[in-house]
């Protein structure tokens, strides 16, 4: 596959984690920006200061950016989501903006040793005003080295409207993986063209030595998220019937 397809900005922080945890170590850590990164760009590492969630094996981020006034997002890795032996990878988010906006959120990790990965499965599900799409990569050699170029692409998924569920399924990247260890990531854009935008998702990442089924071990939103949601979506809605000229 093109390393191209590797996003530069996940190829630098990558490199910035190999130095900073050394050749076996796991490193969540998930980033949110919008359209001008180096304006502005948001980095939570696990266990760090911006981190939320007192777990170890989840980032979390409470806040905003720019015009997303809310940027609620969740990375959650090993131990709590796979295992070494068994990469996967979520990220979750809720996002509104005013004004309309890109914003780009990555998740990664590291530290992962598996080489007899039979496929893998990459989910995307949740709901939009508009559209979000994910991506999802492996780097071959994050753990051993800054050279990021061995960086691919597993695959893409993308989403609008109230509700979606994609799936796909790789079963022929699995060759080269170093037992020394590797990174996955999962890298969504979500695009919102309206004054008033809302997106749900969930994007999960899974590689399975034994055919094992991604869905088994998914994250379901809670109840409370959904509702939430379905509330936003519906007023989003009302408030665009009431902004229509009459006949």
């Amino acid at each position: 596959m093109n390393s191209k397809l590797l996003p530069s900005i996940a190829r630098s922080i990558l490199a910035t984690l190999t130095l900073s945890y050394g050749a076996t170590a796991h490193a969540l850590v998930i980033e949110l920006w919008t359209d001008d990164r180096d304006a502005h760009s948001v980095i939570v590492e696990d266990g760090g200061m911006l981190d939320a969630s007192p777990l170890t094996g989840e980032v979390e981020y409470r806040g905003g950016i720019d015009n997303f006034v809310v940027a609620w997002s969740v990375g959650q890795s090993m131990p709590l989501v796979g295992s070494p032996e068994q990469p996967a990878l979520d990220l979750w988010s809720v996002d509104i903006s005013l004004g309309g906006g890109t914003l780009n959120l990555l998740a990664m990790d590291t530290g992962f040793t598996a080489t007899d990965i039979a496929s893998w499965e990459f989910l995307l599900q949740g709901g939009s005003s508009d559209t979000v799409t994910a991506r999802a990569f492996v780097d071959l050699n994050a753990n051993q080295q800054m050279d990021l170029d061995a960086g691919e692409q597993i695959g893409e998924l993308s989403g609008s409207g109230w509700s979606f569920n994609r799936e796909l399924t790789e079963q022929d990247f699995g060759a080269g993986l170093a037992d020394s260890g590797y990174a996955i990531g999962i890298l969504a854009t979500v695009e919102h063209d309206h004054f008033l935008d809302i997106t749900q998702f969930s994007a999960s990442l899974s590689g399975n030595p034994n055919q094992l089924s991604a869905a088994s071990a998914q994250s379901v939103p809670e109840p409370s998220t959904l509702a939430l949601l379905g509330v936003g979506l519906a007023g989003i809605g009302f408030f665009r019937r009431r902004g229509q000229p009459q006949a």
